[in-house]
């Protein structure tokens, strides 16, 4: 059995702001009613909508590639400085070798 994706609470909260501003929808959870859960749009309004939700996912998906790179920029980074204290350490410990 397969899991249905659920999206993060910030794509669910930019694709609301979408719907409410492009459709005037309040909300997009479930109402159980017809009136409530079903809307009549025009093109323009849906070709603006699905603009705004594409142009959003790009954004979205570039700001997760910086947070990625940060990250992984950190993480070596780290390891830098774990292998020149390494190193430091091993000096440290040729010399007093050398110096017996």
């Amino acid at each position: 059995m397969s899991k249905t994706w659920k999206p993060e609470q910030e794509i669910i909260d930019i694709l609301e702001n979408i719907a409410k501003k492009h459709f005037r929808i309040p909300s997009l959870e479930t109402q159980n009613s017809d009136r409530s859960d079903f809307f009549d749009c025009g093109v323009v309004s849906l070709r603006e909508a699905l603009l705004a939700a594409f142009q959003s996912g790009r954004h979205y998906d570039q700001e997760q590639q910086k947070k990625y790179f940060h990250k992984k920029f950190l993480e070596e980074q780290a390891i830098e400085e774990e292998e020149i204290r390494d190193r430091k350490e091993f000096e440290a410990w040729k010399d007093a070798k050398n110096k017996e």
